[in-house]
């Protein structure tokens, strides 16, 4: 096998992130390449971005930890400091770069551009300039772009199953996803409605089972083109 050879260091942050996955974000290596990584990360709470579901790649070189990760978005985002091919600038992952940082560390790092974007070192010099210009409006754009409008459904299934126990709950939602990603025709806002439910329900029950069954979404084939 290719990745027979990995090193210990890929190894060890590899199974910390599956065992230990920070707050909103998910990160699993490919099967096929242990170093090509599928990652999720939810909008921030009080960001423009609050209810978006981003799909990113991150592959970590043959350099790694002495270079840094490439990571980019797949989702289309509205954001100052990421393109429209989903290149990102962070400072961590250019010159800033140190080997003492890793992969939860950039994530993290993502997740927190994210609530604060910087129009002053902007990757996208027209979204930057909206940004500047008008504020409140280029926000009003990422919070659409970032499908932050949850149907009311959603807290109407929460409020009703808040009496339920997590296993219950947890059951009810994975049923309810199978059927959305077998039927023909399945669109992208769907899916995000679906994804959003499981991390509302994962925020009510205090586990890690919602963002476990997030992950396994993204496993499916009808779910490779969500971006």
């Amino acid at each position: 096998m290719a990745n027979s050879n990995l090193p210990r260091r890929i190894i060890k942050e590899t199974q910390r992130l599956l065992s230990e996955p920070a707050p909103g974000i998910s990160a699993s290596p490919s099967e096929d390449n242990m170093r090509y990584f599928n990652v999720m990360i939810l909008g921030p709470t009080q960001s423009p971005y609050e209810g978006g579901v981003f799909k990113l790649e991150l592959f970590l070189p043959e350099e790694y930890p002495m270079a840094a990760p490439k990571v980019r978005f797949l989702t289309k985002i509205y954001h100052p400091n990421i393109d429209k091919l989903g290149r990102i600038c962070l400072d961590i992952l250019k010159d800033k770069w140190s080997p003492a940082l890793q992969i939860r560390t950039v994530l993290l790092s993502i997740q927190a551009l994210l609530s604060a974007p910087n129009p002053d070192d902007p990757l996208s010099e027209n979204i930057a300039k909206h940004w500047k210009t008008n504020e409140a409006e280029a926000v009003e754009t990422g919070i659409i772009l970032g499908l932050s409008l949850i149907p009311t459904l959603v807290e109407l299934i929460i409020s009703k199953c808040k009496s339920l126990n997590t296993l219950c709950r947890f059951f009810l939602f994975t049923v309810l996803a199978f059927i959305i990603s077998c039927s023909e025709g399945m669109d992208t806002f769907i899916c995000q409605w679906c994804l959003m439910t499981w991390w509302k329900i994962s925020l009510h029950s205090n586990n890690n089972c919602a963002m476990y069954a997030i992950h396994c979404l993204f496993k499916m084939e009808n779910l490779e083109e969500l971006n």
